[in-house]
């Protein structure tokens, strides 16, 4: 069983992943009114050894360097409710996860698919989500100590009104070394209340399972 699952989860991401090739490149409707944008980072360190602080590591002796980068594109197109992206990164001699222990690795560390309709949004891929102030489920992503802990699935989004609003998320979690076996699925609705200027109310409730790793 554990077997299957691990077969779809990667047909999952060579499917999806076509897909979004597929936009950017085969519909020219979306490329005539899309907008793309996109960031890049590369952060570089260099390793002497001053025996006096007790530096330990292969960086210090052997490797003397080390890098990590990150270049994310985002495509977007108004007019449709639709959006992509994609993000690579690149990892040299990283101390990110520990910093006596090096390590290296190269390839796509996020990619998403997402469509808005008139009251809910879908979304496929790695996907970042954080219901209330983080309690139940936080997924997040911080380049500077090297935690990605994005969920690998699908989101809904659905706005009831104005004021209310709900969230369901179900998938695998993602971590340095690839994704965890457990399934995550999480629901969340909160409602946002204006009394006046001066006040106003968010109130919520959120349910998260977490299978435990086989």
């Amino acid at each position: 069983m554990a077997y299957i699952c691990r077969n779809y989860i990667n047909w999952m991401k060579s499917s999806l992943l076509g897909f979004i090739l597929f936009v950017f490149f085969n519909n020219s409707s979306i490329a005539q009114n899309g907008v793309l944008t996109g960031n890049f980072r590369i952060n570089t360190d260099f390793y002497i050894l001053d025996s006096s602080i007790g530096a330990v590591g292969a960086n210090y002796s052997n490797n003397k360097n080390s890098a990590n980068s990150w270049l994310q594109l985002n495509y977007r197109v108004d007019t449709w409710g639709f959006e992509t992206g994609i993000r690579l990164d690149l990892n040299y001699n990283s101390i990110l996860q520990n910093p006596t222990t090096p390590y290296s690795s190269y390839g796509i560390g996020n990619w998403f698919v997402k469509k808005k309709f008139d009251k809910f949004e879908v979304q496929g891929g790695y996907i970042y989500e954080q219901y209330g102030t983080g309690i139940a489920l936080r997924s997040f992503f911080e380049r500077n100590i090297g935690i990605d802990n994005s969920i690998f699935g699908a989101k809904i989004n659905y706005r009831f009104s104005k004021d209310i609003a709900a969230k369901a998320i179900i998938g695998v979690q993602n971590n340095p070394y690839g994704t965890l076996k457990s399934f995550i699925k999480g629901f969340n609705i909160e409602q946002n209340k204006t009394i006046n200027d001066q006040l106003s109310i968010n109130s919520g409730a959120s349910i998260v399972n977490r299978t435990l790793d086989p």
